[in-house]
């Protein structure tokens, strides 16, 4: 007999409510792991900040199809984090909107060369 300890197992029935509700189960059960109610888990929806895949295209923003509580995630490599810590102090920006104008700039770049 195995002494491992298993994970929360989630019914389909609630599996399928957070689907339906746009929660990621990856979401539903960090929630679980956090101590929330199996039910209230897949029913709340994510807390979200706006962010610029959540912009309109008509006001020239990319638009993500993502589902709603997810993140994109990056790395620095070593040698440029510095520069990238100290720009981003200067800037007086978040993380995500330092990013997100940087991108913004060399798409402009790239679309003005075609």
């Amino acid at each position: 007999m195995s002494n491992r300890k298993r994970g929360t197992i989630l019914p389909d029935e609630l599996k399928e409510k957070a689907i339906a509700n746009g929660l990621s189960l990856n979401t539903v059960y960090s929630r679980i792991k956090r101590g929330w109610d199996k039910l209230e888990a897949v029913t709340i929806p994510p807390t979200q900040t706006t962010c610029t895949h959540n912009l309109d295209r008509d006001q020239g923003w990319l638009v993500s199809d993502r589902p709603r509580g997810s993140s994109i995630s990056f790395s620095i490599y070593k040698d440029i984090e510095d520069e990238f810590n100290t720009a981003l102090s200067e800037s007086g920006l978040t993380k995500s909107e330092f990013v997100a104008t940087a991108i913004e700039q060399y798409l402009q770049k790239l679309w003005k060369k075609s």
